[in-house]
């Protein structure tokens, strides 16, 4: 059996947080281990991506 997921426009969004200290991103010399909040809407797959400076935290998820 199959059962389609048919996404309806401003109904469903996906988010996550990626580590992305595996990097290396550098400042200064200075290692720059930070989080990436990604954002996508299911139906038009816009994208939107913030850098969290710290750790996964509700305050990261609202202001993302």
């Amino acid at each position: 059996m199959f059962f389609p997921e048919g996404a309806k426009p401003g109904v469903r969004g996906l988010s996550d947080f990626t580590d992305m200290s595996k990097l290396g991103v550098t400042i200064g010399g200075a290692p720059f281990g930070c989080q990436l909040y990604h954002f996508v809407q299911a139906f038009s797959r816009r994208e939107y991506a913030n850098v969290v400076e710290g750790v996964e935290s509700f305050e990261a998820l609202a202001t993302g």
